[in-house]
């Protein structure tokens, strides 16, 4: 039973202190990993719908 193993590939990074700081008040020091997940997805998601956005235009000026 339990819970279904997602597919994570831990990773390390470096966060300004003031930052940590902020996610800590926001969602907990137990929640952090949670968050940091949720929002490099949506990030990863406006990101590649603006990529989309600029070829579909510049292929139109061709």
């Amino acid at each position: 039973m339990g819970r279904t193993r997602m597919d994570y590939k831990r990773t390390h990074f470096s966060i300004e202190r003031n930052a940590l700081a902020r996610l800590d008040k926001l969602v907990g020091e137990k929640g952090r990993a949670a968050f940091v997940r949720m929002a490099l997805d949506q990030a990863l998601d406006t990101a590649e719908a603006a990529q989309r956005m600029v070829t579909k235009a510049a292929s139109k000026t061709d």
